[in-house]
């Protein structure tokens, strides 16, 4: 029964020992905290923080809330540092040696804040002491809790905006940056050590401040752009990189298509002159150059739609008009039609070439007038109209009704004894005649059998192309010998003619018809 008693005795006393320790202990450790000099209570007076190293031990409340508002990091060691560094210049300099020095007291770069560390037995303490006039200043529930809103809401836009935001000191060292330029540190560093205080640069400390375009390359070999600005605060610069990749991708593709555009109309044998909304000429090619002595220094002063015209007038490079208002006035006219896509006219010049002119509008109210020399084009239709034209008099000339054939089985020319003769003309037909029409023609003039389809074979390229003769029975009572022989270019001439023709001559045939 004593033993029992006894026992309990010492269970109660040593719990009460082992409490009283705790509290002993508890109030040490707030002293050392808290520093054993008693600061004058302000607003930040119990902003103390413990580490081992870069890991968090304890803070006071005012410490953790102090935290909270750090942007993101590694482990707390650097996200205090990114929120004192700026404040204190050379504290990640003094605490990255603190194990060396033991202590260290730095004042604020502006205002009267104070941070002092002290290491001691592997321990860490930092405290941060507000001794300002201003510090003792009582700020109203509804102004703190507007300025607490304000400041979330800044913070939330400088977290979440895609653009790259931070800010230089007078030294050029970064005191502060939003995630997107932390993020883009992940990008360009492959090493974790980016996110220690001071942040390292990732543009040159000569970045422009206007807008241009700076490229940062990155380590896999591709590159991103980004539309530099900048604008000082008091002693420091804020830096704003947007990044500019689609733009500058759109530009480089703007560019190159010019570059091909012009690459284009350099080699365009048809002169081009395109005129803007003010009728002032704003492009124009080296075959217009060619094609429209005016000079290229006339052309570069960017003359006006009939400043260019009256130019041409005086080269006499234009189709010369009875006077001149009704010459202003037809080239009124050119300058409607050529706004709806309507012009167009051949200029016969009175140095013998001749030029197709177009007009064409462009986006925006521009036109494009375009001048093409046919002056070749011309000639040779003229000279193989006249060879047609001679060509048909020796055919018609012949004693036989005559048709050519084309290889493709087309009935291509035919003289006037054909036409009697068959009473057919093929100048006449709206559409193309062929060799089966053709064919069918004759059936119909011939009374019994003929080689119609050897002679289609032969037409068509289907049978070997050598000379066939037959007699014919013509509805006129009188017989005719056709010959077939192909000619050069792989064409086949069809002739026809009296079989007797001591008898019989085509002029009695035709008589008879």
């Amino acid at each position: 029964m004593d033993h029992n008693i006894a026992l309990s005795i010492v269970i109660v006393g040593t719990s009460l020992a082992i409490a009283l320790a705790a509290l002993v202990s508890s109030e040490i450790l707030s002293q050392w905290i808290m520093g054993r000099v008693p600061v004058r209570q302000t607003l930040s007076a119990g902003t103390v923080f413990l580490f081992d190293g870069p890991v968090l031990l304890n803070a006071t409340p005012q410490a953790r809330k102090m935290l909270s508002n750090a942007p993101d990091g590694h482990d707390d060691w650097t996200r205090l540092l990114s929120v004192l560094g700026p404040r204190f210049p050379g504290l990640a300099g003094n605490l990255a040696q603190i194990q060396d020095i033991g202590e260290t007291e730095l004042p604020a770069s502006q205002g009267g804040d104070r941070v002092h560390a002290l290491y001691s037995g592997g321990v860490t303490r930092i405290s941060v002491q507000d001794t300002s006039e201003m510090a003792e200043a009582v700020i109203d529930n509804i102004s703190l809790s507007a300025m607490r809103t304000e400041l979330e809401t800044l913070r939330q836009l400088a977290t979440h905006m895609d653009m790259l935001a931070w800010q230089v000191d007078e030294n050029g060292t970064i005191v502060w940056a939003n995630r997107s330029y932390l993020s883009m540190l992940d990008d360009v560093r492959e090493t974790e050590d980016h996110l220690m205080w001071p942040l390292p640069a990732l543009f040159p400390d000569d970045l422009p401040t206007d807008g241009s375009l700076v490229t940062l390359s990155l380590p896999n070999g591709t590159s991103r752009i980004f539309e530099s600005r900048a604008v000082s605060v008091d002693d420091a610069r804020l830096h704003f990189a947007l990044p500019a990749d689609r733009v500058a991708h759109a530009e480089a593709q703007l560019r190159e298509f010019m570059q091909t555009l012009a690459k284009t109309f350099a080699g365009l044998p048809i002169g081009l002159a395109i005129f803007n909304r003010a009728r002032n000429l704003v492009m124009f090619n080296p075959a217009l150059i060619d094609l429209c002595p005016v000079g290229p220094a006339f052309l570069v002063g960017r003359p006006s739609l009939f400043e260019f015209l009256d130019a041409l007038r005086d080269k006499n490079m234009i189709p010369e008009q009875r006077n001149y208002p009704n010459w202003r006035r037809h080239f009124a006219n050119l300058e409607e039609s050529a706004a709806t896509g309507q012009y167009e006219e051949i200029w016969s010049l009175p140095s013998g070439q001749t030029y197709k002119v177009r007009g064409q509008p462009h986006p925006d109210g521009a036109i494009a007038l375009l001048f093409e020399d046919i002056t070749a084009d011309i000639s040779l239709t003229r000279r193989f109209r006249a060879e047609l034209e001679m060509g048909q008099a020796v055919l018609d000339d012949l004693d036989e009704a005559v048709a050519v054939f084309s290889p493709a089985g087309i009935l291509a020319m035919a003289n006037k004894r054909y036409v009697a003769l068959w009473n057919s003309d093929p100048s006449q037909s709206l559409t193309e005649i062929g060799i089966h029409d053709t064919i069918r023609l004759w059936q119909d003039n011939v009374d019994g059998t003929a080689p119609w389809m050897a002679l289609r074979d032969m037409v068509l390229g289907h049978a070997p192309r050598q000379e066939m003769t037959a007699t014919l029975d013509h509805i006129s009572g009188v017989q005719i010998t056709m010959r077939a022989r192909p000619i050069s270019g792989g064409a086949i001439i069809v002739g026809f003619r009296p079989a007797v023709v001591e008898q019989v001559d085509m002029e009695t045939l035709e008589t008879a018809m």
